[in-house]
């Protein structure tokens, strides 16, 4: 593991568990982060880790952005589960802006 890319990813995990919005810099330094590995199973295993904390960003722009980047930045290093797996949080997020949107009306 690179010891810079340990140190990224732990300063975007504090930054989203504080629910705090990331700037245009840290939106690509998260997508592009897997790509920084050097074997494909380094590469898989931090898009699994990455996209479990985009998932958990508040801004649901953001989030999207950055899920919908992480999968095409990663598109020939990653399987098709997890290809899958970012496509139904994207999905969701996008299906509980809906319903908030349709409860905000009522």
């Amino acid at each position: 593991m690179k010891v810079g890319s340990r140190r990224y990813f732990d300063r975007l995990k504090k930054k989203v568990e504080k629910n705090q919005l990331l700037n245009d810099k840290e939106l690509m330094q998260f997508i592009i982060l897997p790509l920084s590995y050097r074997t494909k199973k380094e590469k898989q295993q931090k898009v699994c880790e990455t996209v479990e904390l985009a998932a958990k960003i508040q801004d649901k722009k953001q989030q999207i952005f950055t899920l919908a980047g992480i999968l095409v930045f990663t598109d020939k290093v990653i399987d098709r589960e997890t290809a899958g797996r970012i496509r139904r949080v994207i999905e969701m997020t996008q299906v509980a802006q809906i319903f908030e949107e349709e409860k905000q009306h009522f």
